[in-house]
């Protein structure tokens, strides 16, 4: 995390010290439900910070039951953002608020992508819009047991930070479904001589969701050779984009496709969750690793060890 400095970008271990949840955008990795989590190796390493040994009993969570929960008339955002200075860009962040960047393996997601690629953005006008929806959550139906040599750890010398160190200090304790999408679109201010035109040329003629024969020849003729810079995700499709545009039609293109998929999210995501209806009904881990691989996922629910009962009565 040291090489982004911004103090609104809180890392997953200071998030930890409140022992509350965490939301973990989708990592775009394999993993199972009940699976350890580390919040210091998601800081500090690049490598997995997801836990092979599971400290739940391996029957009983071979058995484990799930449930779907629908969120009480879905749960759907939708933000626009400008900003006119080179260093301000935490503001357009994605919904994950950037958490991921300082692990390689947890942001091999898109909106990992995204925020990356937005905290090394010094153009000096950014324009934003984002959409973000989600539909339910899959979480356990009720408690798993710890496995024996679980217990006996937390039994033995050092219990709970033995028992972190080999299982982790978090839990994979559920899934939030629904999907997130956005779009950034910016210009350094050295090319252009005015900065409140520049700024209603990108939040009005590039990403206003409108029909470009709207358009005319004056509003945009001076940028038709000015250098824009893109940045898009989009996690139902798994797409993440980024690059350098010649001109003004291309930042126009693009802007104008993320802003259509940004307002038809919720449409686009309840679609893709009509499929899943019956597996839904009755939730398996299968069921789990399938919706996964479906990219309809959009957050992973991170719970504490030590809230668990079997746990608490060990950590000091």
């Amino acid at each position: 995390m040291a090489a982004y400095s911004d103090p609104r970008l809180i890392p997953l271990s200071r998030q930890a010290y409140a022992s509350g949840y965490i939301r973990l955008p989708w990592p775009n990795r394999p993993f199972a439900l009940g699976q350890g989590f580390s919040t210091t190796l998601a800081d500090q390493t690049r490598n997995s910070p997801f836990f092979q040994l599971v400290a739940f009993d391996t029957e009983a969570l071979a058995q484990a039951k799930f449930s779907y929960q629908r969120f009480m008339g879905c749960a759907g955002a939708f933000r626009s953002r400008e900003s006119t200075s080179s260093s301000s860009s935490s503001e357009h962040l994605s919904v994950g608020f950037g958490a991921t960047i300082g692990n390689d393996y947890l942001n091999a997601s898109v909106t990992g992508g995204y925020d990356k690629v937005l905290l090394e953005n010094k153009d000096s006008c950014k324009t934003s819009i984002q959409a973000s929806y989600r539909a339910g959550a899959i979480r356990f139906s009720s408690e798993v047991p710890l496995s024996k040599a679980a217990t006996s750890i937390l039994q033995g010398t050092d219990g709970f930070q033995h028992f972190s160190d080999t299982y982790g200090d978090y839990y994979v304790a559920g899934l939030h479904i629904g999907a997130d999408t956005g779009v950034l679109v910016s210009q350094d201010l050295e090319q252009s001589e005015s900065t409140e035109q520049l700024s209603v040329i990108l939040k009005v003629q590039i990403l206003c969701f409108s029909d470009s024969k709207t358009w005319k020849q004056a509003d945009f003729s001076a940028y038709l050779n000015t250098r824009f810079s893109v940045n898009c995700f989009d996690t139902l499709e798994n797409t993440h984009y980024a690059n350098d545009l010649s001109n003004i039609i291309e930042a126009h293109d693009y802007g104008q496709d993320f802003a259509a998929r940004a307002h038809g999210l919720s449409e686009r995501c309840e679609k893709a969750l009509s499929g899943w209806t019956h597996e839904l009904t009755q939730v398996s881990q299968e069921t789990c690793e399938g919706i996964c691989q479906s990219n309809l996922v959009a957050e992973v629910l991170l719970l504490p060890f030590a809230k668990l009962r079997e746990v608490a009565a060990y950590v000091s």
